[in-house]
């Protein structure tokens, strides 16, 4: 079990954030298993002593790593926000498409390469991305789905809707800008061009699902 780690100082937040971003590029490199205490204390030039004080165990690092990892796409206070100042769903998940897009295509940080070795190989920490980071994003996601659909959010038939839309950035995620073939030239677009295509396509489907009801 983790232990939970204790209150950050503030004096303490740059050795913090200086370990999670040691840590996270090393995770994204070698994985948990092999990514040593040690190992991360050194790259990171502090005492290994550390990331039990900031993060309760290096399970906790790991998993502090994915959590910032998912949240750098997106921030689900970003996206409470969004879905405050937006009311009509439709611009609700163009505007969500656009953020997503923007980050996959410029983003080239450790956190996208620590999702792909977490989502292709899982271990027990993904429940906790699960829980923390993804489910109530997941929550809204469906609810924009459900409204643009006329499909209510508990009907089973809605996940496959809100897989189908989400997929295509997934992949982009996951894929990073170093797989050749098709993908690497659907990066050479622009955000608003990829953006305005994944929406065209969704929108279409999600509309030929409210019109087939």
């Amino acid at each position: 079990m983790t232990k939970k780690a204790k209150p950050l100082r503030s004096d303490g937040k740059k050795t913090y954030q200086q370990l999670l971003d040691t840590a996270g590029n090393l995770f994204a490199l070698h994985g948990l298993a092999s990514t040593q205490s040690k190992l991360i204390a050194s790259e990171a030039n502090v005492d290994v002593a550390l990331i039990n004080y900031h993060f309760g165990s290096r399970q906790g690092l790991y998993q502090q790593a994915l959590i910032t990892a998912h949240a750098s796409i997106i921030h689900l206070e970003d996206l409470e926000s969004l879905i405050k100042r937006e009311s009509n769903p439709q611009q609700q998940l163009k505007s969500i498409l656009h953020i997503i897009v923007s980050a996959a295509l410029t983003d080239d940080s450790w956190h996208f390469k620590l999702l792909a070795r977490e989502f292709l190989a899982p271990s027990e920490n993904l429940q906790i991305l699960m829980t923390k980071e993804i489910q109530p994003k997941i929550q809204i996601m469906k609810h924009i789905v459900s409204q643009i659909s006329g499909i209510k959010p508990d009907d089973p038939a809605l996940i496959p809707m809100l897989i189908s839309v989400m997929s295509p950035c997934f992949v982009m995620l996951v894929a990073g800008n170093k797989v050749p073939g098709p993908l690497s030239e659907m990066r050479q677009q622009s955000v608003e061009q990829l953006t305005a295509h994944l929406y065209r396509f969704a929108l279409g489907g999600l509309l030929a699902v409210r019109n087939a009801t």
